[in-house]
């Protein structure tokens, strides 16, 4: 659905479509080339939208929702890469010595849509803290992380269920770990998001109060504080 938004955006204006699909492809291939985070991406994708937003006199709103939209295209053939990986790869795999499983983060919805076999990962199963089994997903508490094992049917989990009651039952169900993981987990999104809320309320600034660019001096000084801003941010949570 998302992606037919982005693709009516092209047809209503196929001058914002094309700037869309430019600002898709860049971000594409610097994250080929450098391999940085999609945060820092998507801070390049929004200033990129502003700049030609600006310079061609599009509707940023439009040009947004576009780019969003189109950038959904990338998960057409995620079902295909799926099954592959599923016949390919070892999915989940644990003893008393290591745990091997699929897990990704918030980050990495993209790259593994495109190639779940690049987040296959291994952990020290002396790590672990618990266990807890739902009814369609499995939680792992390791460290002070929370992992959640993907790609895995009913059928896997009353496997992996029945291995662990006969060999490590000491580790299910120990609700205290995995909330005090939780806690952990809450508290590192709700820094992410004190540090790019700025950049999001500054990019609508630049358009209700800046004219869509054209208010040449407001619109330097949101761009400058959207590099600014989150920086103190990131500095001031990071000490407390």
């Amino acid at each position: 659905m998302l992606f037919s938004l982005g693709v009516m955006g092209t047809i209503l204006n196929w001058q914002q479509g094309i700037a869309a699909a430019g600002v898709i492809i860049v971000i594409f291939l610097i994250k080929k080339a450098l391999k940085v985070q999609w945060g820092v991406l998507a801070i390049i994708g929004l200033l990129g939208i502003i700049s030609l937003s600006y310079i061609f006199d599009f509707s940023f709103i439009e040009v947004l929702l576009t780019t969003v939209g189109l950038s959904f295209g990338l998960f057409l053939t995620s079902s295909f890469k799926e099954i592959k990986a599923r016949e390919s790869v070892e999915l989940f795999y644990l003893d008393s010595k290591k745990l091997k499983c699929i897990s990704t983060n918030d980050a990495d919805y993209k790259g593994y849509a495109l190639d779940p076999k690049n987040f296959l990962k291994t952990y020290e199963a002396a790590s672990i803290k618990s266990i807890i089994f739902k009814e369609n997903y499995l939680l792992i508490a390791i460290g002070n992380d929370i992992i959640r094992p993907r790609e895995l049917i009913q059928n896997d989990l009353k496997e992996i269920q029945a291995f662990v009651s006969a060999h490590l039952a000491h580790l299910l169900e120990k609700e205290e770990a995995y909330h005090e993981n939780l806690k952990s987990e809450n508290r590192f999104y709700l820094h992410k998001l004190l540090v790019f809320l700025p950049i999001v309320i500054l990019g609508l600034m630049i358009y209700f109060f800046a004219d869509n660019g054209r208010n040449q001096p407001l619109t330097y000084l949101c761009l400058g504080l959207m590099v600014v801003v989150p920086f103190i941010l990131f500095r001031i949570l990071k000490k407390n």
